[in-house]
């Protein structure tokens, strides 16, 4: 499988035959209004519009939700893969909905793809996803926060060859949230190592990291790939930078 870094936290995932986009943002997200306007090009999938075969969200926050970029690039009637809690939310958007549950798996072609356990720094339902093509595994973490679901993911998806963490460690500061905690939101680069030194993965991707800042309000951490790095050299972990636009190919060792 070809996987393509989007924007943000944004993947495309390309097998023969269908593609397979994953958070995709493709425009100014509500969320703007706290974390500000994105810093960088947001950039879209590389086929052609229209043709996405089927799309998957981690939770329905608008910068991992974005319903119109998912209307131009999705196949007519292509489903978005979901937690089954916010499969209304996908439907009220005009899109084609499909719950999953935890631990469930879908295919999409020569595609499997697992909801596994995540959370959200702000009380949301959220899930990761384990995308596997053959014998070859990736894990999509969305904005996750630290859990204690890593091992049994490990046990139950392994072995993870790349793993999508996010890293910038993000405070938020929401009006309806009051008052703000003060804590991070979102993975910071300690924890993203140990979460994939836990998984046992082959490399650890950043992702979720550079498009958006803006303090008080919404305060990512600075530099967090370097973070990332030192905290991974520190348990063992290898790294691989892969900034938007950036591929990669995971070939299967077995026929699929």
């Amino acid at each position: 499988m070809r996987v393509h870094r989007l924007t943000w936290a944004g993947l495309e995932i390309q097998v023969p035959g269908a593609t397979l986009v994953i958070d995709l943002l493709g425009g100014i997200p509500e969320l703007s209004q706290y974390a500000g306007e994105p810093t960088e090009d947001l950039l879209a999938p590389s086929g052609e519009a229209g043709t996405v075969a089927a799309a998957a969200i981690t939770h329905p926050h608008s910068d991992h939700f974005d319903a119109e970029a998912l209307r131009g690039a999705l196949a007519p009637d292509a489903p978005v893969l979901c937690p089954m809690e916010t499969a209304q939310v996908v439907a009220e958007a005009g899109l084609t909905p499909r719950g999953v549950e935890l631990w469930e798996a879908v295919e999409v072609g020569e595609l499997k793809i697992t909801a596994v356990p995540a959370v959200d720094g702000f009380g949301s339902t959220q899930v990761s996803w384990v995308v596997s093509h053959g014998d070859r595994n990736l894990i999509h973490c969305g904005d996750t926060l630290w859990h204690g679901y890593w091992w049994e993911i490990a046990e139950r998806c392994g072995p993870i060859d790349l793993a999508f963490l996010p890293v910038n460690g993000a405070m938020a500061e929401f009006d309806d949230l009051q008052p703000p905690s003060g804590i991070p939101a979102v993975l910071t680069p300690e924890q993203a190592a140990a979460a994939a030194q836990v998984l046992a993965a082959r490399e650890a991707a950043p992702i979720h990291y550079g498009t958006f800042h803006k303090p008080p309000l919404y305060i990512s951490l600075p530099d967090p790939e370097a973070a990332l790095v030192t905290a991974a050299v520190r348990r063992g972990v290898t790294t691989r930078l892969m900034r938007p636009g950036d591929e990669i190919e995971l070939v299967p060792t077995v026929s699929v």
